[in-house]
């Protein structure tokens, strides 16, 4: 059997009249060649499964900044989680009063004689907040101090596909923490509403105002976040230090075009 096997391989070198060793070297390039193929593949396909955080955002933003000496922690949760993410994904801790203000609104809102930049007139209407704000709570009594207070209540784990919002959704996970919605932080939040064009989420009549804080932005492959997030409200130490409230510090006014790590601080106040 094994001479008929030999044979009969000869007879295919023969047939074709390829030498033995050049027949090794054709089938070991060929076998090299699928390996490489077969590898690159691979690879590509995790590619797109490690993709980074990809979302690109637009219009500007409002921002509640809080105290620097009392957010260092929140800081460090940020860069740590996005380091440990590779989203990329690092941004100020903040408190959102308002997203996405389309620059065309902020135009038809600018006065006819008003040929400043965008950008300015939206300094002024973050100005112009500050003082309305400072205003209504030095109406409110000596009792009522004008720091707006920026308190965690709990952590909240939240998956935001493209597909949510009608197609608005950022196709992330977010881990972030939930505000309390203090009388102050509702006042200035209201009053920033009434002062600034509308933005994606009060733009029209009955947009709710949720104040968080978010921590991660996570391309959707994260599926640790969420234990991540349990870890944390369940470690005592970590609530301690998470959960307990900042003073608001500055207003501030950021671009938010294109990439997270593209966000630009155009102006704060201090409040």
């Amino acid at each position: 059997e094994e001479e008929r096997s030999r044979r009969r391989s000869t007879s295919i070198y023969a047939h074709y009249k390829i030498p033995h060793y050049r027949m090794r070297i054709v089938l070991s390039y060929y076998y090299c060649l699928f390996v490489t193929l077969l590898l690159a593949a691979t690879s590509m396909a995790d590619s797109d499964c490690k993709a980074p955080f990809g979302h690109r955002f637009s219009g500007y933003s409002v921002w509640l900044e809080p105290c620097p000496s009392e957010s260092g922690h929140l800081e460090e949760i940020v860069t740590s989680l996005a380091n440990r993410t590779s989203s990329g994904a690092d941004f100020a801790p903040h408190c959102t009063m308002l997203y996405n203000i389309s620059p065309e609104n902020v135009r038809k809102m600018m006065q006819k004689n008003d040929n400043g930049r965008l950008e300015d007139a939206l300094i002024r209407l973050l100005e112009q907040s500050k003082r309305r704000f400072l205003n209504h709570a030095n109406e409110r009594g000596s009792e009522t101090s004008t720091s707006v207070m920026i308190t965690p209540t709990d952590f909240f784990y939240f998956p935001y596909p493209k597909t949510a919002d009608n197609g608005k959704g950022f196709g992330c996970l977010i881990l972030m923490l939930l505000l309390e919605k203090s009388e102050l932080l509702e006042l200035l939040h209201t009053i920033i509403v009434d002062v600034f064009p509308g933005d994606e989420r009060h733009a029209e009549e009955g947009g709710q105002f949720q104040p968080h804080m978010a921590l991660c932005y996570a391309p959707e492959y994260n599926s640790w976040l969420e234990a991540e997030k349990i870890r944390m409200e369940e470690d005592e130490n970590t609530r301690r230090l998470f959960l307990r409230g900042m003073r608001g510090r500055y207003l501030s006014l950021w671009k938010t075009e294109g990439l997270v790590r593209e966000w630009e601080c155009i102006h704060k106040v201090e409040l």
